[in-house]
């Protein structure tokens, strides 16, 4: 057998997964650009429509062994928050979560012998250094200043300009 049922049942959580981080984070932008950070806001677009391409990967994996990916119902996210630093720290748990779950897969691709499978868990765990390096600037960021404009330039010039 090319594919397992187990590593169907992976994909397809990693699927759901990164659906409802993707609705999480269009909460997340909407709520920043009603407060008028419209750097992050955009940083958040980007974010969520970044989350919906990888759910992409892995349906592309499952449908190129025939397999039909499994789409969940997807909760609906918080809409309120008290803060910007609230985002990105409920943003760093979620790509803590995220990691770990992506180590899983690739620890499941080793175990299976499935090299194929471990491409696309090493994409997906390659993602995920760019995506907390991200957060964890954004947190230094907030220990040195918690100006709205100073946080806003940084985002433009050093995220959203790269």
């Amino acid at each position: 057998m090319l594919i397992t049922p187990k590593t169907i049942e992976l994909l397809n959580y990693r699927i759901n997964q990164e659906q409802k981080t993707s609705k999480e984070y269009e909460q997340m932008y909407l709520w920043l650009k009603d407060k008028a950070y419209f750097n992050a806001a955009q940083l958040w677009k980007k974010n969520y429509e970044d989350e919906l391409e990888h759910a992409g990967w892995a349906k592309n994996y499952l449908l190129s062994f025939n397999v039909m990916p499994e789409l969940d119902s997807i909760p609906e996210p918080p809409n309120m928050f008290e803060s910007f630093e609230e985002i990105v720290n409920k943003t760093l748990e979620i790509e803590t979560e995220t990691t770990m779950q992506c180590r899983a897969l690739a620890k499941h691709a080793l175990d299976e012998g499935d090299y194929n499978l471990l491409t696309l868990a090493n994409k997906f765990n390659e993602e995920q250094i760019e995506e907390l390096n991200s957060v964890y600037d954004l947190l230094d960021i907030l220990k040195l200043s918690s100006d709205k404009l100073i946080i806003e330039l940084y985002i433009k010039e050093n995220i959203l300009e790269n």
